[in-house]
């Protein structure tokens, strides 16, 4: 490739016939190199000569097995896209020398090993491994700081048997995706992830317990883990934060923990609308709670059988009132092969003479699961 320095991107997409390129040492401003789709089998050693080199995409390059160790010569790149590259099972050892690293997309390749060096990419935003079966963890984060930047997990359906203990070492991740694993447990350290708004856990069949979770959790989706019979502190923060927590489909679950996690629940709720009644009045916002159960709480004041409830409420009544909100409990029943989470209420209608408004709730939604 000759007389190619002022080219600034590559870009090859769909050129699926492309089985290998050629030197690359006088390409050396190219900032973009995108081969997303082509036959390439490897890529050209000269490729540490582009230093300049930003992104480089080989996302669904079927036959690609391997990466340069030159590679991570490349201490510009900020995006390195993999996803789909089946044959690739191993990244270069000295991955973590790609110090601007930010986004790292391996999902679907077929990575087995997750190099040491890793913890050293200080500035990686978001790490995604989703569906790289059999993926292996490095089982310690030693280094201090490691992956200081980190807001991105995705290591859902990685078959994955164990986490790092010092899985709280990952001090700024918000978001945390580990459904479709086979670990048994979660490190206790993981309390220590003060950032952390989102974890997905669901279909961890072997699951047996969940350790108290950082206060500011937002959302926990553990649907559907099966062997799942305890869990600690879903509300023992005092954050004005509302919960949406599905942890429907856990028949392991007692009747005893269900009824506690739905009592604290109405404490939280009534908390957090005090606390926001001091600041604006009600605005709309929404939680919500799926449990197996077979009853509702005692503390719902209306009930009635069938798929409606109607309210009637004086046309003044949230001019006199100080509505904190609004919560309410639906037992369902479903056939063997139905999805409990079709169930979900996510708002209410209700009317000021004849102009219907929309507004948010709080809700508490139990299930139990029938053959029918």
């Amino acid at each position: 490739m000759f007389h190619l320095e002022f080219l600034k991107e590559l870009d090859l997409l769909g050129c699926s016939k492309l089985k290998r390129l050629p030197e690359m040492s006088s390409a050396v401003n190219i900032e973009e190199v995108i081969l997303n789709g082509t036959a390439i089998e490897e890529l050209p050693s000269s490729i540490d000569c582009i230093s300049g080199l930003s992104i480089l995409d080989v996302q669904n390059c079927k036959k690609l097995k391997s990466l340069p160790s030159n590679l991570c010569k490349l201490t510009c790149l900020r995006a390195l896209i993999l996803n789909g590259c089946s044959k690739l099972q191993r990244l270069p050892d000295e991955l973590g020398n790609l110090e601007a690293l930010g986004y790292l997309h391996a999902e679907g390749t077929g990575i087995r090993e997750v190099p040491s060096s890793i913890v050293r990419l200080n500035n990686v935003r978001k790490l995604d491994f989703k569906g790289t079966k059999g993926l292996s963890l490095p089982m310690t984060l030693s280094l201090g700081g490691a992956l200081r930047g980190l807001w991105c997990l995705d290591l859902a359906d990685c078959g994955i048997t164990e986490l790092p203990e010092n899985l709280g070492m990952l001090t700024s991740l918000i978001y945390l995706y580990l459904d479709k694993n086979n670990f048994g447990r979660i490190p206790e350290s993981i309390i220590q992830l003060s950032t952390l708004l989102y974890i997905r856990l669901s279909h961890c069949e072997r699951l047996q317990s969940l350790p108290e979770h950082p206060c500011c959790l937002i959302e926990l989706d553990a649907h559907h883990c099966t062997a799942l019979e305890s869990l600690s502190g879903l509300f023992s923060s005092n954050e004005p934060y509302h919960p949406c927590i599905d942890l429907s489909d856990n028949y392991k679950m007692d009747q005893n923990v269900t009824r506690g996690i739905l009592q604290d629940a109405l404490q939280k709720f009534k908390h957090m609308g005090t606390e926001r009644w001091k600041r604006i009045p009600f605005s709309g916002s929404k939680g919500y709670i799926l449990l197996p159960g077979s009853e509702i709480p005692e503390w719902f004041s209306f009930k009635s059988e069938g798929s409606s409830m109607t309210l009637e409420m004086t046309p003044d009544f949230f001019n006199k009132n100080r509505v904190l909100g609004f919560a309410f409990s639906a037992l369902v029943g479903f056939g063997d092969h139905q999805d409990v989470r079709e169930a979900r209420f996510y708002g209410f209608n209700r009317r000021r003479g004849t102009t219907p408004l929309k507004t948010g709730i709080w809700h508490i939604l139990e299930d139990v699961h029938r053959s029918s």
